[in-house]
């Protein structure tokens, strides 16, 4: 029998951003013009303009709300972030719906500066160096790559310690990389939920949904991160490794 860990706190672990669509207080179908940082630190994702506003599907995933995304106009953003600039971990309940040609990216999470090697982004993408199934985690020019993984929503997970980025689907590990990276811009040039954010100028949407965004400053442990990777699991009935 699975553990009942769904109501762990990410806050009390030191998450800085937790997004959860299961909070969000409105109707099915409608438009989500901002998505509440229920971590304590205010970092909201808002989107002014109705048409580019995702929607609110209710019940939709083991009987958890997801944020819908289009893949066409849909985002959310915050101009700055002060966001973790050193270790890191990401943790999130996603899907992109259709499959990606070679070299195409679909974003469920960018943050950081316009330059090569000063920003982050948490990616569905199709490049055949990591042909794994799930997400990752790339820079410019430089970063893990996974193939995209379609049609079935996933928990994903990225760590940073030091220089060393891993990625983990629904729990199970998929690659890990060495990469420089100038972290100190991170956390200073605004940040996106569903589409790349590059000066404020948006590409790379997702078309699919997000039901959790965890974002914590540490590079959390295996066991802390399979917790979470865990309560995520059992609450969007996605079975974790």
């Amino acid at each position: 029998m699975r553990a009942r860990q769904r109501h762990v706190n990410a806050r009390h672990a030191g998450a800085v951003l937790v997004l959860d669509a299961r909070y969000i207080n409105q109707g099915d179908n409608t438009t989500v013009s901002t998505w509440s940082d229920r971590s304590g630190s205010g970092y909201d994702f808002a989107q002014a303009t109705g048409a580019n506003q995702p929607t609110l599907q209710t019940g939709e995933v083991g009987g958890s709300s997801v944020v819908r995304f289009d893949g066409t106009s849909d985002y959310l953003v915050r101009s700055d972030t002060g966001f973790p600039t050193g270790d890191v971990t990401f943790i999130g309940v996603s899907k992109q719906n259709n499959a990606l040609s070679t070299g195409e990216y679909r974003c469920v999470m960018h943050y950081g500066a316009a330059s090569p090697g000063s920003a982050l982004f948490v990616t569905y993408g199709e490049d055949s160096n990591f042909a794994n199934d799930g997400w990752g985690i790339s820079q410019y020019g430089n970063g893990i790559s996974i193939a995209s993984s379609t049609g079935s929503h996933i928990v994903g997970s990225i760590t940073r310690s030091s220089s060393d980025y891993s990625v983990w689907k629904n729990g199970g590990s998929k690659a890990t990389k060495n990469m420089t990276t100038n972290t100190s811009t991170y956390g200073t040039s605004g940040a996106a939920v569903g589409a790349f954010n590059a000066s404020l100028s948006f590409g790379s949407k997702l078309d699919g949904d997000i039901g959790a965004i965890i974002f914590a400053n540490s590079s959390w442990s295996d066991s802390l991160r399979r917790k979470f990777e865990s309560a995520l699991g059992y609450s969007w009935k996605i079975a974790c490794s």
